[in-house]
C-alpha cells in the first residue's frame, strides 16, 4: 500500500493506493494493478496538510552584504531560486540516493535563505540547522550580521516571507497575531503598497487588467478586476491609485501572490515595493457619502462580487471547506451556524461601538440570503 498528498486548485487531497510488486525475467521489481482505493479532502489545520507544518526561522540584521554573500557563496548547493523586489531567495540542498523512507515536501531541502534589504533570514525544518548556519555567519573577523532573535512559524507564513510580501520579518509575525481576524469567517483584506515612478506606466498597465474602474474627484482612482476563472464574478484585486503610490488588496496571500506577479509584468523597475498590510476597513472603506453619490450601484456590485467570492472560499473555520461544499452536509452546516453566531457577535459590537449609519460591510442577513439563493438555484 501507499499514500499520497496532492494539491488542486487550492485543496489538499489524500489518496490511499493499493498495488502489486513482481519480478521480471530479469530479477527487476515492477509495479502492477496500481489501484487508487480511498480519496478525501484534507483541511489546511489537519496534520497530514504540509502548511500545517512548523519551521525555525533565524533573522539576522545584515551589516556587510559583501560579507554575507562571500560566505554564501562558499555553501555547496546552493542555489537561486527568486529574485525578491529587495533581495534574492535563496535554498540550500542535499540528495539523497534511499528514498525508503518516503518522498515528502521537504525532501532535499537543508534550508532556505532570504536576503530582504537590510535583513537576512535562514529558514529550516531542524533547529540544529540554525545553529549551524549561526556558527557560520559567526565565525569570522568582523561579522557580517547580527542576530536579532529566533522564532517558529507554520510553513505558509514562511513562504509568504519567501516570495518577498513582507518588507520585514516582524511584519509576518504581525500577521500571524492577527489571523483571528478571519475567525468570524469574514475575508481578510491584504494590502501591498507600493510608489511610483513612472505614473503613466502603471497606469497603462492597470488598464489593461482592470474590469471596473472608479474615478474620485480630485483624489485617487479606484480599479477592480473580477475572478475570471470563477463560475461567477467574484472580487479579485482592488487596484488604488494616487498621485505616486498604488495599492493592491486581495482577500489572502495566495490570490495577493498572483495578483503581484502579473502586475510587475513589464513595469517592475517603476515600482518601489512599500510593505504590506491587513486594510482594517475591508473592501467596503471605499464607499463615502461622495463615492456613494457618484456611483449609486458601486455598493451593491461590490457586495455581489464579495459574496461570490466568500461562497466559494475555502475558509479554515469551516475546516477548509467552501460555504458552497459546508452546506451540503450535516457537519458543515452546524458549522457554518457556528460561524454566523460569530458574524452576529461582531455586528453587535460594531453597532454598539460605531453605530448603525456608520457601518459599511456585509450584514449576516446577506450572507445567510446568498446561501438560500444559491440552493434554490441548484435545485
Amino acid at each position: 500500500t501507499a499514500y499520497s498528498l496532492t494539491g488542486e486548485e487550492q485543496q489538499f487531497y489524500y489518496n490511499e493506493y493499493c498495488f502489486f510488486l513482481e519480478k521480471d525475467g530479469s530479477g527487476r521489481w515492477l509495479i502492477s494493478d496500481l489501484e487508487k482505493v480511498k480519496r478525501e479532502a484534507v483541511s489546511f489545520n489537519s496534520e497530514l496538510s504540509p502548511f500545517s507544518k512548523q519551521v525555525f526561522c533565524s533573522v539576522y540584521e545584515i551589516i556587510s552584504l559583501d560579507e554575507l554573500v562571500n560566505i554564501l557563496n562558499n555553501l555547496e548547493s546552493i542555489r537561486e531560486i527568486e529574485e525578491l523586489p529587495c533581495g534574492v531567495h535563496m535554498r540550500v540542498t542535499y540528495y539523497e540516493d534511499n528514498f525508503n523512507h518516503g518522498v515528502s515536501f521537504f525532501t532535499g531541502i537543508i534550508a532556505d535563505l532570504v536576503i530582504n534589504g537590510d535583513e537576512f533570514v535562514v529558514i529550516a525544518r531542524e533547529h540544529a540547522v540554525l545553529r549551524e548556519f549561526h556558527e557560520l555567519l559567526t565565525n569570522t573577523g568582523d561579522l557580517p550580521v547580527i542576530s536579532r532573535g529566533e522564532y517558529k512559524v507554520n510553513l505558509l507564513t514562511a513562504y509568504s516571507y519567501m516570495e518577498g510580501q513582507y518588507v520585514n520579518f516582524e511584519d509576518v509575525l504581525l500577521d500571524k497575531e492577527n489571523e483571528d481576524v478571519s475567525e468570524d469567517g469574514v475575508l481578510r483584506l491584504v494590502t501591498a503598497r507600493y510608489l511610483i515612478k513612472d505614473v503613466h506606466q502603471v497606469r497603462q498597465r492597470i488598464e489593461s487588467l482592470k474590469t471596473i474602474e472608479v474615478e474620485i474627484p480630485g483624489e485617487y482612482r479606484v480599479y477592480y478586476r473580477l475572478d475570471e476563472k470563477s463560475a461567477e464574478p467574484g472580487f479579485f484585486v482592488e487596484y488604488i491609485m494616487g498621485p505616486n503610490w498604488v495599492t493592491l488588496s486581495t482577500f489572502g496571500d495566495q490570490d495577493m501572490a498572483v495578483a503581484r506577479k502579473e502586475f510587475e509584468d513589464g513595469i517592475y523597475e517603476c515600482l518601489e515595493f512599500d510593505g504590506m498590510e491587513i486594510r482594517e476597513g475591508g473592501l467596503f472603506n471605499v464607499l463615502t457619502s461622495q463615492v456613494k453619490k457618484y456611483y449609486p450601484d458601486l455598493e451593491s456590485t461590490l457586495k455581489e462580487v464579495y459574496l461570490n467570492k466568500w461562497y466559494y472560499s475555502r475558509l479554515a473555520t469551516l475546516q477548509g471547506m467552501s460555504p458552497c461544499e459546508a452546506c451540503q452536509t450535516e457537519e458543515g452546516t452546524r458549522l457554518l451556524w457556528t460561524m454566523f453566531k460569530k458574524i452576529r457577535e461582531k455586528e453587535k459590537k460594531k453597532y454598539f461601538r460605531k453605530g448603525k449609519s456608520t457601518i459599511n460591510s456585509i450584514n449576516l442577513r446577506e450572507y445567510m440570503r446568498i446561501l438560500e439563493r444559491k440552493k434554490e438555484e441548484k435545485h
